[in-house]
């Protein structure tokens, strides 16, 4: 064999074996955008582009199927997001790192997209998680493409119209967005930023690491409703346009999301063709859709693990000089197993693992079967107790007490987590500001 193209077989091995390497030695990531979500991208906070997720205050609001639930960041376990912010998502030891030049869709299908808004030139995103907004915003890297997971139908008009008449803007959109990433990190961790940003300057949140395990999931679950008409599409869109300026987006200003399908995959509408379905009766667009208040956004759980950590104090925590009785959980009460605020392991009320929340929900269901025993052993006891004396085994009446609270716990737990489905299922579009 000629020397020379002996010497061209063995360059084309070597840069075979060094792509091999270089491709081995990268961490691919996508990350699952569900829910309501504005992408922009922001060319002010560093020398390099960077994504900005944002969700609309006030369109979270657990227990009713109007509305959205709690937001939450997921990689097979993770954490609920439940106060409005500017977050962060620290990739290994830097957020806001470099990616790819501009927000592309590659070679992945590009014909139906998010749907595109526009927003003023010096868009002050930033300002939008205060009152009365209340807007929940993760700054990302710039993935190297982005993908539709999903689409639905939907109709536009420039104002409510209960006949349907005018909406002549029919389209398809994204409901879900995956970012892919062709080097991702090895973790993750949410920060806090102040306003106005700084990226070197965001703050990390205890409790929120999270392993890289090739996806991950930012979501606003939908109510697990079976309301065809997607009421809280129709609560969320216009405080999603609202956050960009409506007067910017004129001929999109109301939404009407299709009730389904026909046998051909053709979108059907309320009141297209002259059957009604009463949705766009009952739409909120053509009432008030009040802006945000701190009551709506999702605050369920920082309330109802507080009562729990307070209950564990009052009757069985036996560091606390005031409890009433610190042998309860002797007893079998098994709420003293989830108490602590921080601490590897430990419950963490601002952030809590998924995995601890299904704990207590099952510790919750063990100590009220256990407290029924309980008070049917003190309602037989012959000993006469009328005192609450630190040690002693609980009277009828503190039993019932116990019970009581503890039905009343369990109660506020489960309304504070409730049923919900795939955050895409809810078909609210995903808007790109151009």
């Amino acid at each position: 064999m000629k020397p020379r193209l002996i010497a061209a077989k063995g360059l084309v091995v070597l840069l075979l074996c060094v792509a091999s390497t270089l491709t081995a030695a990268q961490t691919r990531l996508d990350i699952t955008l569900e829910g309501p979500w504005i992408l922009y991208t922001d060319n002010t906070l560093a020398k390099w582009p960077v994504l900005v997720a944002i969700s609309p205050g006030g369109v979270s609001k657990d227990g009713d199927d109007t509305y959205f639930h709690t937001m939450s960041v997921t990689a097979g376990d993770g954490y609920p997001v439940q106060h409005p912010g500017v977050y962060c998502l620290r990739f290994d030891t830097v957020c806001g790192a470099q990616g790819t030049p501009s927000l592309s869709s590659d070679h992945y299908p590009s014909t139906l997209t998010p749907l595109p808004v526009s927003a003023p030139a010096s868009w002050d995103w930033q300002s939008k998680w205060t009152s009365p907004d209340y807007a929940t915003a993760f700054i990302l890297p710039m993935p190297t493409s982005y993908s539709t997971d999903g689409t639905w139908y939907m109709r536009f008009g420039a104002q409510f119209d209960a006949s349907g008449m005018t909406y002549l803007k029919r389209e398809r959109h994204s409901i879900g967005v995956q970012l892919h990433y062709d080097t991702g990190p090895n973790s993750f961790t949410l920060q806090q930023c102040a306003t106005p940003v700084a990226l070197g300057k965001c703050t990390d949140l205890a409790g929120t690491g999270l392993v890289n395990t090739g996806t991950l999931s930012i979501a606003m679950k939908s109510p697990d409703s079976n309301n065809a008409c997607d009421p809280h599409v129709r609560r969320a869109y216009p405080k999603m346009l609202s956050l960009v300026g409506a007067n910017y987006n004129a001929t999109v200003a109301v939404i009407d999301s299709a009730i389904g399908s026909d046998a051909s995959g053709n979108p059907v509408y309320d009141k297209d063709g002259g059957i009604n379905y009463g949705c766009l009766d009952n739409d909120i667009q053509g009432g008030t859709n009040t802006m945000a208040t701190m009551s709506e956004m999702g605050q369920s759980w920082d309330k109802q693990l507080v009562a729990i950590s307070q209950f564990i104090a009052e009757y069985t925590d036996p560091t606390n000089p005031n409890a009433k009785d610190p042998k309860l959980a002797d007893k079998g009460l098994l709420l003293s197993q989830i108490k602590g605020a921080t601490g590897e392991g430990k419950l963490n009320r601002s952030f809590p693992r998924f995995s601890q929340l299904t704990l207590i929900e099952t510790l919750l269901s063990e100590s009220e079967s256990r407290a029924e025993a309980l008070l049917l052993e003190a309602s037989k006891s012959h000993q006469a107790q009328t005192s609450k004396t630190k040690g002693q085994p609980l009277n009828a009446a503190d039993a019932q007490l116990t019970l009581a609270q503890l039905l009343s716990l369990e109660k506020g737990f489960f309304d504070a987590n409730p049923p919900t489905k795939n955050g895409n299922d809810c078909k609210a579009p995903i808007m790109v500001v151009q």
